[in-house]
């Protein structure tokens, strides 16, 4: 898996600089950076997935941390768990379209 710096590195361009600037203050060696690229997919599913470009950047990140296909989808999914149901539709078909940009089919 690749390092926390590096998933940091492919993330912080999609953060205003003040934020990048507080998650580097923030980070530490406890989750891997595949782990906070998932929590972050899942936080934004759960909120709706109104933001599709924070989603979209999350996503990439998650790709960059070397996350499956099938592991991003099935955090997505996961939320459904928990009722954010309008959330899962819209964040799977924004992670398809990244995915497929990317070229990731499997």
């Amino acid at each position: 898996q690749k390092s926390q710096n590096q998933w940091f590195d492919a993330m912080k361009h999609h953060l205003p600089s003040e934020v990048a600037d507080q998650m580097a203050d923030m980070m530490g060696p406890s989750l891997d950076a595949k782990t906070r690229a998932l929590l972050a997919i899942a936080g934004l599913t759960a909120k709706g997935a109104g933001d599709r470009e924070a989603l979209a950047g999350a996503i990439t990140a998650a790709r960059a941390a070397e996350t499956s296909r099938k592991e991003i989808m099935e955090t997505i999914l996961q939320m459904g768990t928990i009722g954010a149901f309008d959330g899962v539709a819209k964040a799977s078909t924004i992670a398809m379209a990244v995915l497929a940009s990317e070229g990731v089919k499997s």
